[in-house]
């Protein structure tokens, strides 16, 4: 009797850890990889994959073309991410340092890959011909966005992510103009910032 290691289940970071694709900065997605059209926002300032769904739909779709619901002034004609097979991902780390010999950070890191270091599952004489190695656990990531969801559409006070900084952002990337802050003077000559409450709110 032999036992085969056919998929790991796991949270995020987890995730990290195992494929050893680091899940942080702009190349955090390890189904985009470098293909990413991740942005930084300049106040909220995180990451954002707003508008990245486009290329999943077919080529003529009515969304692709819309200039003012998405991404501002964007049209979006670009093809999918390719979907790498696992002899593909080996010739990406067949070169990488183990963990064992691992020091300094891998050439590239950060702007072509996120790449640490090559994972001792790739020792397994199989692992390149298995079609899903990694597997998110549905559970952590469903909490975690509901409760994102729930505390913004329920506007709870410093827990929504409906912030000033967020309005400033869309002030910048899409066309929300009845959003954007106001700036209203108080009856002393202060001024104080005024975010319009969202419809779905």
């Amino acid at each position: 009797m032999k036992a085969v290691v056919l998929w790991t289940v796991s949270d995020f970071p987890a995730y990290s850890m195992l494929s050893i694709w680091m899940t942080a900065g702009r190349l955090v997605c390890p189904y985009y990889m470098e293909h990413t059209k991740a942005f930084r926002l300049a106040h909220g300032n995180k990451q954002s994959w707003y508008d990245c769904h486009h290329q999943f739909l077919p080529i003529d779709h009515v969304f692709r073309r819309n200039k003012s619901a998405f991404y501002k002034n964007k049209e979006d004609y670009s093809e999918p991410p390719p979907m790498l097979a696992g002899e593909q991902v080996w010739s990406c780390v067949s070169s990488l340092p183990t963990t064992s010999d691992h020091k300094d950070k891998v050439d590239g890191y950060g702007q072509s890959h996120n790449w640490t270091r090559r994972s001792t599952f790739w020792e397994l004489p199989y692992c390149s011909k298995l079609l899903i190695w990694h597997n998110l656990d549905v559970m952590h990531i469903e909490k975690n966005v509901f409760e994102q969801i729930i505390n913004t559409v329920m506007n709870v006070k410093y827990k929504t992510t409906d912030d000033c900084n967020a309005r400033k952002d869309m002030l910048t990337h899409y066309k929300r103009r009845r959003l954007n802050v106001r700036v209203v003077e108080a009856a002393d000559g202060s001024h104080r910032e005024v975010l319009p409450q969202a419809s779905y709110v």
